[in-house]
């Protein structure tokens, strides 16, 4: 593939593994089919615009490719959050974006800002595995939400700003996007 290929994968419906909703949990094949063949092709940069649930598998699926720069994961659902530390076995990750749209609780995503237990620990840990790395943080912005999600996350990048300082990192490597 050229150097500056990409790929973008978008949809309103829930992207299901190959094998079917069947194949979503640990241990089964969840998207890790596709994810190789993306990974063997070398794309340095994939967006995932779909509402996709994420394993740990699938994360280290795509930290095996050994060009990819760039991750923008819009709309997954990362299960478990956790599994975000398999990207720290990248060989090239500079950029990470994570959909924060699944941090706010009910069936629709829009009851109170509610992020996963593990964020702020796991984030701060793969910025510091990773130096070269720097994460953004995104959220639709909904009209309806708009205040919440900012004073949510802001207060949340804010913390996490100011650990990085304090463990000499530079806090501009988390941002919101």
């Amino acid at each position: 593939m050229a150097e500056s290929s990409n790929v973008m994968i978008g949809g309103s419906r829930s992207l299901l593994p190959v094998g079917g909703e069947a194949e979503v949990g640990p241990g089964r094949r969840n998207h890790t089919p596709w994810l190789q063949a993306v990974a063997r092709a070398g794309v340095p940069e994939l967006i995932l615009n779909c509402s996709a649930v994420l394993t740990h598998q699938d994360l280290a699926t795509l930290a095996s490719n050994a060009r990819l720069d760039t991750l923008e994961l819009h709309g997954a659902d990362l299960r478990p959050f956790a599994g975000l530390m398999a990207l720290s076995g990248s060989a090239r990750l500079e950029r990470l974006v994570v959909d924060t749209d699944y941090w706010f609780a009910g069936e629709a995503h829009d009851g109170p800002f509610d992020p996963p237990s593990a964020a702020e620990g796991v984030i701060l840990a793969l910025l510091l595995a990773c130096p070269r790395l720097s994460v953004g943080l995104t959220f639709r912005q909904d009209a309806g939400r708009l205040a919440e999600a900012q004073d949510g996350l802001q207060g949340m990048l804010e913390r996490m700003q100011s650990d990085l300082e304090t463990m000499g990192c530079d806090p501009e490597r988390l941002w919101f996007y």
